[in-house]
């Protein structure tokens, strides 16, 4: 608990189960996404509102961009990302999040 907040870590399952009954390995995507670029430290992937998610904690330092391009500069590494696999397995939103705000 920090500042009246509960944080829960690890996860209880290694796949996610999508709403049309395909499950997803989230150690291969998350592997994928971080293969990506050097900056990527950490990425959790999740459901919400039916569509599967990821939020991307970058290193600041190595980022390919600035902080204001974020969302264009991984979001098109993510496109590409995507490209390469079954349509199930895309990840159809991303939050891209300086990994300084990851707990210690």
């Amino acid at each position: 608990i920090r500042e009246n907040r509960v944080y829960l870590r690890g996860r209880k399952d290694t796949q996610i189960a999508l709403a049309n009954g395909e499950k997803v390995s989230v150690a291969m995507l998350e592997g994928k996404v971080k293969a990506m670029h050097e900056s990527i430290r950490s990425v959790k992937l999740y459901v919400r509102d039916g569509q599967l998610t990821a939020d991307v904690y970058v290193d600041a330092g190595t980022a390919g961009a600035e902080a204001a391009e974020w969302d264009s500069f991984y979001g098109a590494l993510l496109e590409k990302c995507n490209a390469s696999l079954p349509k199930y397995q895309r990840i159809a939103k991303w939050n891209v999040y300086d990994a300084a705000r990851l707990l210690k």
